[in-house]
């Protein structure tokens, strides 16, 4: 997913264009953060990016499990000769 600009846009503008907004997110991929008294309040993507993103977090969580499980599966040395011999 290409990170494009981020248009910044107030609560009240976005209130007169707002289906002007979700089309330019849906069609052109822009994304937008609305702010409210000044602050980031809500963020606007298209859908297609908003699936992107879960996807990619998946995947991320996804590494860390094997990350994980990696180091999980790693045991000293006694300990492991310990429970070869018990075996």
């Amino acid at each position: 997913m290409a990170q494009g600009t981020i248009n910044t846009i107030n609560a009240t503008d976005v209130r007169r264009i707002f289906g002007q907004v979700i089309a330019r997110a849906k069609y052109a991929g822009e994304q937008f953060v609305v702010e409210r008294d000044g602050e980031p309040y809500v963020a606007i993507i298209g859908v297609d990016q908003y699936n992107a993103l879960l996807q990619q977090l998946e995947d991320l969580e996804d590494v860390r499990d094997m990350i994980d499980a990696q180091q999980d599966e790693r045991i000293p040395i006694r300990q492991y000769l310990r429970e070869r011999q018990r075996a």
